[in-house]
């Protein structure tokens, strides 16, 4: 399916429910990170969908969406209103609202999301959540650098086994660097260099809606410092350190939806 975004662009996204016909079932929005698609979430849609509505959006640039020309001036404001449109198109809940459920870069969107239009959000549940990346700024044109040097395959392969333990199923990591590398180049290069100018450290204290924060502890790009800084400036926040790397949504799946559902059942009256 397709939204249209307030600039025209089409924004691809999928509905699973399989929640009981009767019921009135809260919608999840599920939003991947920078090189990713919707396909990330393979292994939380059947742990989800039975009990709420699932989203799950391909952002602009990635999977089934418009993809922008090179040298597009990607925004948070225009990743917050790509994800809007989308939440329109889906039917989002009550009064148009959603959990909103991201991971890395998809965190920051949600991050901005619920300062700039909290309104439409009933909780925000961030998964090895970054606010900043000013502080690679300095190290972006290298990454790009040796993604034109290595070629994109195995800059990606290099870069994956970054965000995995060692003793990771080595065909997982493979898979997710083939997700990754379907991101045509001037695309990935264009987000990596918007990428390097976020931080949305004097947003955090705008998120007025209940949060839970799902931190890697040995995360190379989003460690649980991080989180610890943003759980203290989100007015109501909950934080869980996992003690793992940066893709826990594919490490450890079942105990980030366990925390997920016991914090939506606590917070969100289900």
């Amino acid at each position: 399916m397709l939204a249209t975004a307030p600039d025209g662009a089409r924004i691809a996204y999928h509905v699973y429910d399989f929640t009981d016909p009767w019921s009135e079932p809260d919608t999840i929005f599920l939003h991947h990170g920078l090189r990713m698609n919707h396909r990330l979430w393979y292994d939380w849609v059947p742990l989800l969908a039975r009990r709420y509505r699932t989203v799950l959006i391909d952002a602009r640039g990635r999977g089934e969406s418009t993809i922008p020309e090179p040298g597009f001036p990607y925004s948070l404001e225009q990743f917050a209103t790509d994800a809007l449109a989308v939440m329109d198109a889906a039917g989002a809940g009550a009064g148009g609202r959603v959990h909103w459920l991201g991971t890395s870069f998809g965190s920051a969107v949600g991050e901005y999301v619920a300062a700039r239009y909290g309104d439409r959000l009933t909780t925000l549940i961030l998964t090895s959540p970054p606010y900043r990346f000013t502080q690679v700024r300095d190290v972006v044109e290298g990454w790009i650098a040796d993604y034109d040097r290595l070629g994109s395959t195995e800059f990606l392969r290099r870069d994956v086994r970054n965000m995995f333990p060692p003793d990771a199923d080595p065909r997982m990591m493979d898979w997710h660097a083939r997700q990754m590398d379907l991101v045509p180049p001037h695309v990935a290069k264009d987000m990596l260099r918007f990428m390097a100018t976020v931080n949305l450290a004097d947003l955090l204290p705008d998120i007025h809606v209940p949060t839970l924060i799902l931190a890697a502890k040995q995360s190379d790009r989003a460690p649980s410092t991080e989180a610890e800084f943003m759980a203290a400036r989100i007015p109501d926040c909950e934080l869980v350190v996992f003690d793992s790397h940066h893709n826990i949504t594919s490490i450890m799946p079942e105990q980030c939806v366990a925390a997920v559902l016991d914090f939506l059942d606590r917070r969100a009256g289900r």
